[in-house]
């Protein structure tokens, strides 16, 4: 939960990042919907293929490269949808994952507190993301804002990763 917090308290970066890319290329703010398109194509297959990747990659991995994609290729539209799609298909990778998590792992007696607690625990940072990423376009370049992004969930994917095979280390022993 710390971890898909932590992401999403720069995640909502994104979408406020978006009309700063478009503005910094000249084009008409209505590519933000085109670029929302993709991101909500990313988001269906992440859905539709969300079980058989939580058992071969971390969904913050995916995550970060959507965001590795827009700092790296910010000045190209056609890598740009790629990466709104990649961002769309790791969200309900990371939900997916996570609910999965609490049902397996958690006796059911607590599982609807701790899905409360993990909707306050998520919804609080993204809600935040979007008020802090407004505030810091205005004195930070969107290419300082997306690098950022990859460090914050690369690091938060990693930590999750490294935490994972210490339990399954633990569990093992």
């Amino acid at each position: 939960m710390i971890c898909l917090s932590i992401t999403l308290l720069v995640a909502g970066f994104y979408e406020i990042i978006l009309f700063n890319i478009i503005d910094y290329l000249h084009q008409p703010l209505s590519l933000i919907g085109k670029f929302i398109s993709a991101q909500g194509v990313g988001a269906v297959m992440g859905g539709l293929l969300s079980i058989r990747l939580i058992k071969q990659v971390s969904p913050g991995i995916l995550v970060s490269v959507g965001f590795f994609i827009q700092v790296v290729f910010a000045q190209n539209i056609p890598l740009i949808y790629i990466s709104c799609a990649i961002f769309g298909f790791g969200a309900p990778v990371s939900m997916v994952g996570l609910d999965t998590m609490i049902q397996t792992k958690l006796p059911s007696a607590i599982q609807g507190r701790v899905n409360t607690s993990l909707e306050a625990i998520t919804s609080i940072p993204f809600s935040l993301s979007f008020l802090v990423s407004t505030l810091m376009t205005i004195v930070v370049s969107y290419k300082i804002m997306l690098f950022c992004m990859v460090v914050v969930t690369t690091s938060a994917a990693c930590f999750l990763l490294l935490m994972i095979r210490k339990v399954r280390n633990y569990n093992d022993s």
